[in-house]
């Protein structure tokens, strides 16, 4: 092993652990990667930055752009109110939208699949009462079989092609993942409805009459008596007396209601404080600072959805402006025409300091504010509305407008008439004439951290393959399998990858593993395609964990699961896309 061959492996496992870790952005784990491949020598200054060039790069960025067009276009409302005669019977509930969810991400970004359709998955669910939580992993799921597809279904098959066209000059064309991507996705979807959702633990939101928000178990009110310790201080000084672990989220005086407020605002006696916290603390914290508990019967108990005050529970997306923020966050981007009431994690929806709580992807939080005003509020802060009267409206005829330009596209780039990312950057501008999408919002829509991980880690590949890194690795990989036949290779190569997946993401997992799929195609003197194709399957098997994949994350707490419930569906799953996928590659793609 040469000396730049054991830096780049150093540069490897040590990145891999920092993915794994999750505690780093990707994004920033993947710069820093790249720099210490440059001041190790391993990359020239003058490729550093040759990433960010690669028309992958762009492709990605032109699917999220055009992905969220289409989602906020008003598909929702139009895709809700034509399910309801189609989802009366549990298998077909789960298969219409499971189906809808494949085929969806087949041609927008997976997230956006899925946010596409998880407000129409509960709606439904509370229709028919039926736990959500039968619905939402098989929901997810779907949307990662389906992006299995096409290129531009999911990130790593435009890496994959992206690496392709490096070593041969052609990369693969739009439906070339669909012999095989679409034998998964049936025989995948096809499991999920036929056995798969019977799997799946229910608890949490698992019961349809219960949400995941259970008010008067946590939220308290209280009056502020003659004398009271609060009489004449600001809410955020209030915050440090008593309990530490309540929280004032909410003022009410005379006839207004209980809402946001700015936090210098003073305390009166008279007034009426909403307070978090489990019985014993909040009850502690009233009798150390001169409050009168109320119960919800009494008639100074403030209504929170009264008048025209709403109650909003919304997901933290991927994109959100508050990932990664705290309660702060919601001030700056909301001002004070919003109150943050609770947070929920996972399946559990108490025992968060909202003071203190940094804000998660998938997690889901409760605000209330003006009802007129909620929806654009959730667009701000980058939350998807789980309420059926907050999902995105159309707008007279312009979803069909839309579609008929993204179908135009599409045509375009299956014929062969435009590169697949001139046809795509044709669609984002047409989006933009009709009205779709706004300049403004336009850069809004690009998930950057995924950018940069692509930009940033190119050029380390690149690296990788020129030192024999990946030769060596690919060496190790041959020797696990060891004179065994081609399939066997090509499953353990699949297998490898899903274990990866499964851990970081599905774009870090492609560029990890494209250049290995190579090496050990040159180790064997093969065509590299049938290899390629392994790691595109597997990248895309995210299926144990809620932490391979956004969509996961996205469904763990509005379903009530917990980390260990996927591995119930998504082992026997991985397996059946295992035995699936090896010999259609092989039929399809003879090496």
């Amino acid at each position: 092993m040469t000396l730049d061959q054991s830096l780049c492996l150093a540069v490897l496992v040590v990145s891999i652990a920092l993915f794994a870790w999750g505690r780093v952005r990707y994004d920033v784990v993947a710069v820093s990667m790249l720099v210490a491949a440059v001041l190790l020598g391993l990359v020239t200054p003058q490729d550093a930055f040759s990433g960010f060039s690669h028309p992958a790069v762009i492709t990605v960025a032109a699917v999220l752009i055009v992905s969220a067009a289409l989602r906020e276009a008003g598909l929702t409302s139009l895709l809700g109110d034509r399910l309801e005669p189609l989802v009366r019977h549990p298998v077909a509930h789960v298969g219409v939208l499971t189906l809808l969810a494949a085929v969806a991400s087949a041609f927008m970004n997976n997230v956006a699949a899925l946010s596409l359709l998880l407000p129409v998955a509960l709606a439904t669910a509370a229709q028919q009462e039926r736990p959500p939580a039968m619905l939402l992993m098989p929901l997810s799921f779907g949307s990662l079989l389906g992006g299995m597809c096409t290129l531009i279904g999911t990130p790593p098959n435009i890496i994959i092609s992206g690496y392709r066209e490096t070593l041969t000059g052609q990369g693969f064309a739009l439906f070339d993942f669909a012999p095989v991507g679409g034998a998964v996705a049936v025989a995948g979807v096809a499991f999920i409805v036929l056995a798969g959702w019977r799997l799946i633990p229910v608890r949490g939101r698992g019961d349809p009459s219960r949400t995941l928000f259970q008010i008067d178990d946590y939220v308290t009110e209280a009056r502020v008596l003659p004398g009271s310790a609060l009489a004449g201080v600001s809410i955020e000084q209030a915050q440090g007396i008593g309990a530490d672990d309540v929280d004032i989220v909410g003022l009410a005086r005379g006839d207004t209601r209980a809402m946001a407020t700015a936090p210098q605002r003073r305390i009166a006696e008279g007034d009426v404080v909403v307070l978090t916290g489990d019985a014993p603390s909040v009850q502690a914290f009233a009798d150390r600072c001169g409050l009168s508990l109320l119960s919800p019967g009494s008639e100074a108990f403030y209504d929170l959805r009264a008048g025209d005050l709403a109650l909003l529970e919304g997901v933290v997306m991927p994109d959100s402006v508050l990932a990664r923020r705290s309660i702060a966050a919601v001030r700056q981007h909301a001002g004070n025409a919003v109150a943050l009431v609770a947070m929920a994690r996972r399946d559990r929806p108490a025992g968060f300091r909202l003071r203190t709580a940094r804000f998660q992807v998938g997690d889901v939080l409760l605000l209330q504010g003006p009802a007129d005003a909620m929806e654009p509020i959730a667009r701000n802060l980058g939350l998807l509305p789980l309420s059926e009267r907050l999902r995105f409206a159309p707008r007279g005829r312009r979803p069909f407008v839309m579609l008929s330009i993204f179908g135009a596209g599409i045509l375009a780039a299956a014929q062969g008439w435009l590169p697949l990312t001139v046809a795509l950057l044709i669609v984002v501008l047409g989006c933009m004439a009709v009205g779709g999408l706004r300049a403004r919002n336009l850069y809004r829509e690009v998930e950057w951290p995924v950018i940069v991980l692509l930009g940033a880690f190119f050029p380390v590949g690149e690296a990788l393959t020129a030192t024999g890194t990946t030769g060596l690795i690919a060496s190790a990989i041959d020797g696990v399998a060891h004179g065994a036949p081609l399939f066997v290779l090509l499953g353990v190569l699949i297998a490898l990858t899903m274990m990866l997946t499964d851990l970081l993401n599905n774009a870090t997992t492609a560029l990890i593993m494209a250049p290995v799929a190579v090496g050990i195609a040159e180790r064997m003197d093969l065509a590299v395609d049938p290899f390629l194709m392994a790691v595109a399957i597997g990248a895309s098997s995210a299926f144990l964990t809620p932490i391979g994949h956004q969509s996961n994350t996205l469904v763990m707490g509005p379903g009530g699961y917990r980390f260990s419930d996927y591995w119930r569906m998504g082992l026997p799953l991985q397996a059946l896309i295992v035995v699936v996928s090896v010999p259609v590659i092989l039929a399809v793609w003879p090496p």
